[in-house]
């Protein structure tokens, strides 16, 4: 069995950035969830974010009861009586609880997954979201778009230390390597993505700094031999 692994820095960069809006009117809420959206996009748009890097991924409209109050008792003064019992007192206030009357708002919440191609940039789209009028900002989530040549390197760097490592054991054992019989691989990505996770409900004054570290593919190959007895003199 080989691993074997290659690092790079990430080239491209996503984040989930959106707006909320909470009113007791739900077309208030939407009416303005749709125009703090559209500023928002405008301004990712005016930094160089491509029409392809933006997709909506999230849209949900939500009523959110708040408690309800305890009930509160009235006292209600009882129509004259016709008729009393005996030593009742026809006077007497009745109490009755009033009903409690629901209490909540509108939740309107959307949702735009940004792709960042410009790792310099990040910083500033987020500040330029943010003081477009999002006010939610869910993870950061470095990649690297195509890895095939880093998989290349790693596989290769997997094959060598497999073989290495069986000529070592077949040493120990006191056999010699034979024919490969089989090869089996399987990759273990653990750098294709990778990043910070993040929430932001206020607007920036500055760039919010990012670090963005490395990547890294990590690679496993199993490599079957057929062994033979050392010849001996």
């Amino acid at each position: 069995m080989g691993y074997g692994k290659a690092s790079a820095p990430p080239d491209i960069a996503r984040t989930s950035i959106g707006v909320e809006v909470r009113t007791a009117d739900v077309q208030q809420a939407t009416t303005d969830a749709t125009a703090r959206m559209n500023a928002v996009t405008a301004a990712l748009k005016q930094l160089g974010i491509a029409d392809k890097d933006l997709r909506t991924h999230n849209f949900s409209i939500g009523f959110e009861q708040e408690p309800m109050p305890p009930p509160q008792p009235l006292q209600v003064e009882p129509k004259a009586a016709t008729r009393s019992a005996p030593g009742a007192d026809a006077t007497a206030a009745t109490t009755v609880t009033a009903p409690a009357t629901p209490r909540g708002y509108y939740r309107v919440s959307n949702m735009l997954e940004v792709t960042i191609r410009d790792l310099s940039s990040i910083g500033r789209v987020l500040q330029a979201a943010t003081a477009a009028g999002a006010n939610n900002v869910w993870g950061i989530t470095f990649e690297i778009e195509d890895t095939d040549a880093l998989k290349v390197k790693a596989r290769q760097q997997a094959v060598e230390r497999a073989k290495q490592a069986a000529t070592e054991l077949a040493t120990l054992a006191g056999v010699k390597l034979g024919k490969v019989i089989s090869v089996s691989e399987g990759e273990s990505d653990s750098g294709g993505r990778g990043g910070s996770m993040m929430m932001m409900r206020a607007a920036a004054n500055e760039d919010v700094p990012i670090e963005r570290g490395e990547l890294t593919i990590n690679y496993g190959v199993r490599v079957l031999y057929d062994v033979r007895e050392v010849d001996k003199d």
